[in-house]
């Protein structure tokens, strides 16, 4: 049984998820609390989910084409306070690179003396071989992070420039790019 602070963190990652990723890649938050059953995991999120529904505020959008329904006494226009969602994403992997870094550097560490004298060279091989693939792999998502950043700082400046000149236009396009997506959504999870 998790201790009471537990819950308490879970709970509060669990809406911090829900307020920036959305209902979906639980993993992430689930892995950080393995002293939590499944079923009281949630048990929680459908809770706190409940929960969030009935804020007073709207809830802000994790990236430019996703758009949280939430009742709200004051409506927020969906190209506010938005936070690109492969960005964080990014960032997570970024810290597993870290760690499979340091564990390739524990290879290392293994298969050689001190500094100077290999004890292993299949070991001290291997150790490089994986590390040049972290640092490929680590170079893949750095782009992908620029490509994202880049393609959400332009799709932004596009919105803005419709909202200055024809507020309802813009409405109207973030509309269409949010059923864009929940039909791809849609098509991606059928697949």
């Amino acid at each position: 049984m998790a201790l009471p602070e537990r819950v308490i963190e879970a709970k509060e990652a669990i809406k911090n998820h829900l307020r920036v990723v959305g209902s979906k890649d639980w993993e992430e938050v689930q892995k950080d609390f393995p002293d939590i059953s499944d079923a009281s995991f949630w048990r929680y999120a459908k809770a706190i989910k409940a929960d969030l529904k009935h804020e007073v505020a709207l809830a802000s959008n994790p990236d430019l084409f996703t758009q949280n329904k939430v009742e709200a006494s004051t409506e927020q226009d969906p190209w506010e306070q938005q936070r690109p969602n492969a960005l964080f994403r990014g960032l997570k992997q970024a810290q597993r690179f870290q760690a499979l870094y340091a564990d390739a550097l524990a290879l290392r560490d293994h298969a050689v003396h001190g500094e100077s004298r290999i004890k292993n060279p299949v070991l001290f091989a291997k150790s490089i071989r994986i590390r040049e693939q972290l640092l490929n792999a680590e170079m893949s998502v750095l782009d992908g992070i620029h490509s994202a950043d880049a393609a959400t700082a332009f799709l932004e400046k596009v919105v803005n420039a419709v909202a200055q000149a024809a507020p309802e236009t813009a409405r109207e396009i973030m509309d269409s790019l949010y059923e864009l997506q929940k039909s791809q959504e849609a098509k991606d999870k059928k697949v």
